[in-house]
């Protein structure tokens, strides 16, 4: 008998064909959420494959208390699981998401078969083979939720990303920075919002938010660094071969296809206009002098600010995009939606 791996972190709703999502509060009780699809002539969401693997292994998507989603994996162990949520987690950090890991609820439950919609958290024990309770279980119900467009950029993400640990390991690295430091923002916000804020700050409120948040922006930044050192697959990046290695990785030579625009660092007097080799060997100089030593005292031009945080999470996610390429979207099936 296969054992089935559920993911706590993530919570699927149930969709709709039209770009919308049914997301009622479970406390009115299954038979209240079933009258509801009932009167609004929709079906009850159905268990869907988003991605079937070479090795027999599937991604679903199934549901619990009638229309709460759960990621399960299934004809897998417990590694081939975890890396396949891992990979999950990877395409969810490249789209601005990041999961609570931190909550005292294992990431993955195992149960001895599939789950069933009418399941309640009693028959998720029961069909355990582990020791569950109900506390635990309840706080899955409180994962992230993730939105249609997000799963059709999972059912062409996840099975790249499987084959390459290293981008993966930098996304990770990217998601545990931002959590330590949030820096992630869509253009709009920026150009609209962010920039006009960042601009009004003095640099004495700078320098204050340096000191009160110096051990939190030094670590998110290591982190990060750490995701560059992974995708470029070295455990210790020196200057002299960071061109090279980014010549491997992307599989050019000529820096002015790598050419970078800063969107924080501008406001620290940097030019907006450099290239990828040249910010990398900045952030090795800051991860040397500030992040990785503990120097209680490092040069004030490399100090790991908050503007610096938000720049190596900003140019190391582009740098994720540009390793696992584009047009990954695809098609959901048409079960996963309630016709």
């Amino acid at each position: 008998m296969d054992v089935i791996y559920l993911a706590t972190d993530y919570l699927v709703p149930a969709l709709l064909q039209c770009g919308g999502v049914v997301h009622l509060d479970k406390k009115i009780g299954m038979a209240k959420v079933e009258q509801f699809y009932k009167e609004k002539q929709l079906k009850l969401p159905r268990p869907f494959t988003l991605v079937r693997f070479l090795d027999c292994a599937e991604l679903k998507v199934t549901y619990v208390r009638c229309d709460s989603g759960f990621f399960m994996m299934r004809g897998v162990d417990g590694q081939r699981a975890y890396e396949i949520l891992r990979a999950l987690d990877a395409c969810f950090i490249l789209l601005g998401r990041c999961a609570n890991n931190l909550r005292d609820v294992g990431r993955l439950v195992r149960l001895n078969q599939e789950p069933e919609r009418h399941w309640g958290i009693e028959e998720m024990i029961r069909f355990s083979p582990d020791d569950l309770h109900a506390w635990q279980l309840e706080a899955a119900f409180e994962g992230q939720y993730v939105q249609e467009r997000d799963l059709r950029f999972a059912v062409g993400a996840v099975p790249q990303l499987l084959k390459d640990t290293r981008l993966v390991g930098a996304l990770v690295h990217l998601g545990q920075s931002r959590f330590l430091v949030n820096g992630y923002m869509v253009g709009s916000y920026y150009h609209s919002h962010y920039k006009h804020e960042r601009l009004a700050k003095s640099d004495s409120e700078m320098e204050r938010d340096y000191f009160e948040n110096r051990e939190r922006y030094e670590l998110g930044f290591l982190s990060a660094f750490k995701g560059i050192e992974s995708l470029l697959g070295v455990t210790q990046l020196t200057k002299s071969i960071i061109p090279t290695k980014l010549a491997e990785r992307f599989g050019c030579t000529d820096q002015s296809s790598q050419k970078y625009t800063r969107m924080h660092e501008c406001f620290l007097g940097y030019q907006p206009q450099s290239d990828v080799v040249e910010m990398t060997v900045r952030f090795l100089n800051v991860r040397n002098a500030a992040a990785a030593h503990g120097n209680p005292t490092p040069p004030i031009e490399l100090r790991a600010v908050r503007d610096s945080v938000f720049e190596i999470q900003h140019m190391l996610g582009r740098l994720c995009e540009m390793a696992l390429g584009s047009e990954i979207e695809a098609l959901l099936p048409d079960e996963a939606y309630c016709l």
